[in-house]
């Protein structure tokens, strides 16, 4: 008489290598009297269930911070260049990008909500201008007006030349992951890390 054979979740052919895992442990079980366990498949198996399980928890841990960090930088019922809520949103996205504690698929996000903010200021700056609310002089253009802006948000401004730069440079990053993020910003949660040494 055959042995009876183990209730598994995955299936458990008598005479084949199929890996055996048991779905309610998620675990491999080795040492099944009736399949062959082949060891290597095993350990493969399992480490790439963890992994998956890993990365879809952290994405949904990802997606709530988004969220917050939308809410925290909603500002959609500004109507001036000047409202101080332009320069919280700044700061806080920058404490994002900028602090240790936040995850690579974070940043990612929160440069894509960088450029949100940067495109929504530039339009206001510039229907300030042609509204004639606000008189600046012609070559000074809306992606300049909103850098100083950008700028007026940093705690260190001893050397406003190379803040600069590093603005443009984090600018230019953000543009790069916006163009990515389309049609969605989730997207950019879908690249590997390899993206992060092109940008």
């Amino acid at each position: 008489m055959r042995p009876a054979k183990r209730a598994l979740g995955s299936r458990c052919f008598e005479g084949t290598k199929r890996v055996v895992v048991d779905r309610e442990l998620d675990v491999p079980i080795v040492g099944s009297r009736s399949c062959y366990v082949y060891e290597r498949h095993i350990a493969r198996k399992w480490i790439y269930n963890m992994a998956a399980k890993w990365r879809r928890s952290k994405r949904r841990e990802v997606i709530t911070d988004w969220d917050l960090l939308k809410s925290k930088t909603n500002i959609q019922n500004v109507s001036s260049s000047s409202d101080p809520r332009i320069i919280r949103s700044f700061k806080v996205i920058d404490d994002v990008l900028c602090g240790g504690q936040s995850s690579t698929l974070l940043r990612r996000l929160a440069y894509v909500r960088l450029m949100d903010l940067f495109s929504f200021l530039e339009g206001l700056i510039s229907f300030e201008r042609m509204s004639g609310r606000v008189i600046r002089e012609r070559y000074y253009r809306d992606a300049s007006i909103a850098i100083d802006i950008y700028m007026s948000a940093q705690e260190d401004t001893a050397d406003p030349n190379g803040l600069r730069r590093q603005l443009r440079e984090r600018r230019r990053v953000g543009k790069c992951w916006k163009d990515l993020s389309k049609p969605s910003p989730l997207l950019v949660l879908m690249y590997s890390e390899a993206a992060e040494r092109i940008m």
